[in-house]
């Protein structure tokens, strides 16, 4: 992140991003974040009260982009399948240009001990669930999902997939392609619950149902393998039979 001509709020921001990224929030301190910009401690309480306050700005700073994401969503009158994919797709360009940034989407157990703080990133959370919820109810009653499972259990399948592959990305060191690899699982697991696709299952005598073997669903879960080390041709296989 260029820090060049940004205001001095903005950078102590940024260097508590950094701390709970590399030091995780037990390391983030006043006296950590004046030691990094070469300023007092006093210098840092002229712009935020307590650390409380660092901490309320760091989660508005993860979830700037959040309110414009979805007026383009709901502006461009996206189907759900492609508002969902287009919410991902952004989120995952944001962290690969900004990897410190994904580190906050990982904290909120450990705010338990700050209520104002926890209760801020839960709120982050919720408002993104919800919108994934509202694009799978739309693309139920407008017959792009099977209706024959429940929207919060559709809501989690993609919330929950998506959140272990930035938490694989970054035990990886960042070291796959972040976004190209979400969108493929993405993309993998919206097609396994529309109409289409269990419409053709049906036809073939494999319909699916709540008797449904776990392993039906292998085709669009994450592989063992998939994530490879640095050096290799291909950071992940796909489509691995």
């Amino acid at each position: 992140m260029a820090k060049n001509y940004l205001k001095r709020k903005d950078l102590i921001i940024l260097t508590a991003v950094e701390i709970i990224d590399q030091m995780g929030v037990q390391g983030l301190t006043i006296r950590e974040i004046a030691s990094r910009q070469g300023i007092s401690e006093a210098a840092i309480y002229r712009h935020f009260a307590n650390k409380n306050e660092i901490l309320l700005g760091t989660i508005d700073y993860f979830s700037s982009y959040d309110a414009l994401l979805l007026r383009t969503v709901a502006s461009q009158n996206m189907k759900a399948g492609e508002g969902i994919t287009f919410l991902f797709s952004s989120y995952s360009e944001y962290y690969e240009n900004y990897p410190a940034i994904s580190a906050v989407a990982f904290t909120q157990e450990a705010f338990q001990l700050e209520p104002e703080v926890h209760q801020r990133m839960g709120d982050v959370i919720d408002k993104r669930l919800r919108f994934i919820k509202e694009m799978v109810v739309k693309g139920q009653k407008e017959g792009e999902f099977a209706r024959d499972i429940s929207s919060e259990s559709l809501v989690d399948m993609i919330f929950g997939t998506m959140q272990f592959i930035i938490l694989r990305w970054r035990a990886n060191n960042c070291e796959f392609a972040l976004k190209e690899h979400m969108l493929s699982t993405l993309s993998r697991l919206l097609e396994a619950f529309s109409i289409v696709k269990l419409g053709n299952r049906s036809a073939l005598g494999g319909g699916l149902n709540q008797t449904t073997p776990a392993s039906s669903f292998e085709s669009i879960l994450p592989k063992p393998g998939l994530f490879l080390e640095k050096g290799q041709e291909k950071l992940y296989k796909e489509n691995e039979g």
